[in-house]
């Protein structure tokens, strides 16, 4: 198992547009913004509310991954 990258550098791989999924909802979206922190703006695939998540519990998004 690796060591968990830091912060910066995990945004750095999180752009803005990329589909990631939300470990902690079990949800996908689309990175809409990337905040001061380690927090990411989120907006479901077919449109909905937007929500915020921790950079650290995503997950780079496959066909295979759960969650709408």
């Amino acid at each position: 198992m690796s060591a968990p990258q830091p912060v910066r550098q995990r945004l750095t791989l999180i752009k803005v547009g990329t589909t990631v999924y939300d470990t902690a909802t079990n949800r996908t979206g689309r990175v809409m913004d990337l905040l001061w922190s380690s927090r990411v703006v989120l907006r479901p695939l077919k449109g909905g509310t937007e929500w915020w998540a921790h950079s650290r519990i995503l997950r780079p998004h496959t066909h295979h991954t759960k969650g709408n």
